[in-house]
């Protein structure tokens, strides 16, 4: 009897879960910045996009885990790149978007 096996598709749902994720940081935001400010002269800043720094993780999370379904059901090498891309989405959008670490031009 033949038998044949279906893959997974738990990391591409995964892998576009952690997509729409990342990209809600670019159209949504919810920050707050403060400043102090002695003699004229700002002495320190912060700025914090709380929903940026949540869905980044998130996107991060789902990311490594697409990466990691795809490795090990050998569903071949795009899945893993695009789960790795879905990583890389997150750590963007907790680096330039909730911190406010790298100057962001989108």
């Amino acid at each position: 009897m033949d038998q044949t096996t279906s893959l997974s598709t738990t990391d591409r749902v995964m892998g576009g879960i952690g997509l729409v994720a990342g990209a809600i940081p670019f159209f949504i935001t919810m920050s707050s910045s403060s400043s102090v400010t002695v003699d004229g002269v700002v002495t320190s800043a912060t700025y914090r996009d709380n929903l940026a720094l949540g869905c980044g993780g998130a996107a991060v999370f789902f990311g490594l885990l697409c990466a990691v379904l795809a490795a090990k059901n050998g569903a071949g090498s795009t899945r893993i790149v695009t789960g790795v891309a879905v990583l890389g989405l997150g750590v963007y959008a907790i680096l330039c978007k909730g911190l406010g670490l790298v100057p962001s031009v989108i």
